[in-house]
């Protein structure tokens, strides 16, 4: 009788053909005590993609699981579709891991080394792993601390989504028993999971790089969010200040103050991404919850100052700077 899968990974891939092979080549590659399936989800694409996910297919059956849509479902069926679709494929699996097709695992034991220390640890509900992350300009280094530590739920909370390479991740599917519907109208799923895991448990940090994030490159997630329309993009922003109001309330409001400076770290940094358009985004998004200003550390107040008296142009000045 073949013994149920631990983990399920999860893999949600759109016209990702120049990556998706280095990508799938990751998951076969990992060497574990246990069995483990990649829920590889292919969104429509409309390049080569599916073919390359069915040739892997067709050679490790025990491993890639596929699911092909005939139409695309992230621009037409309602927030959380997708994921519902993947995560019922691997329901009985105790243990989530995620790589979308764009990113890429470097180690063949990461697997390996995340199950045996949650197995280890129960009170854990995630462990994560610094990664490379791979920009237009070369290499970055996101490194959070040069040795393994436990993170804080104020800097899972005030950090974002991009505290950590989302392609890093293991959590517990427990996790996700009782989610609450702000985390699933959140137009982004990793801040929210990450924030759910700190409130359910502790959160382990590898420092050792077992996995690649590409960044504003080519076709991956962070990259097409920058053609978007403004009005969509801070349409998507709301539901993450929603999903920290919701997960406030979740919390019985035991720690407002960072869910608060959490929600003015989303906007700044949104709008120090668009400084020709800074005054607006801080406007449009500062009405939701105006009150969060004075939660703001002292980088934010002065990006908040820069922004208030039409200087925003300063921000990308600073940036350069640091590269």
């Amino acid at each position: 009788m073949q013994q149920k899968p631990l983990v399920g990974i999860k893999c949600l891939a759109y016209n990702h053909e120049k990556t998706i092979r280095q990508c799938l080549d990751g998951f076969v590659k990992q060497k574990t005590d246990f069995p483990f399936i990649a829920v590889v989800h292919d969104d429509a694409s409309t390049d080569h993609t599916a073919d390359i996910i069915r040739e892997f297919a067709e050679k490790y059956p025990d491993i890639i699981k596929p699911i092909f849509e005939e139409k695309n479902l992230y621009s037409t069926a309602p927030k959380g579709t997708i994921t519902k679709i993947v995560e019922k494929v691997m329901a009985d699996c105790k243990y989530v891991a995620i790589c979308e097709g764009d990113d890429f695992w470097t180690s063949p034991d990461k697997l390996q080394r995340q199950i045996s220390f949650m197995e280890q640890n129960p009170e854990y509900t995630m462990c994560c792993t610094d990664a490379a992350v791979l920009t237009e300009h070369g290499e970055e280094d996101w490194r959070i601390s040069d040795n393994d530590i436990d993170l804080t739920l104020e800097n899972l909370i005030r950090r974002g989504g991009l505290y950590f390479a989302t392609a890093g991740i293991v959590y517990r599917q427990s996790v996700k028993y009782d989610y609450p519907e702000c985390c699933l109208q959140c137009s982004v799923g990793d801040h929210p999971l990450q924030i759910m895991c700190g409130l359910k448990g502790r959160v382990r940090y590898f420092s050792d790089k077992m996995v690649a994030y590409r960044y504003a490159m080519g076709n991956s997630w962070s990259a097409t969010r920058k053609n978007v329309d403004i009005d969509k993009l801070i349409g998507s922003w709301k539901t993450s200040i929603t999903m920290l109001e919701g997960l406030d309330a979740y919390s019985d409001y035991q720690y407002s103050e960072y869910f608060k400076a959490g929600e003015i770290s989303i906007i700044l940094r949104n709008a120090s991404t668009f400084p020709d358009k800074a005054e607006y985004i801080l406007k449009e998004m500062l009405n939701l919850c105006p009150d969060s200003v004075k939660y703001a550390d002292g980088k934010e107040k002065i990006k908040l100052f820069l922004i208030q008296h039409h200087m925003a142009f300063i921000l990308v000045w600073i940036k350069k700077m640091k590269s």
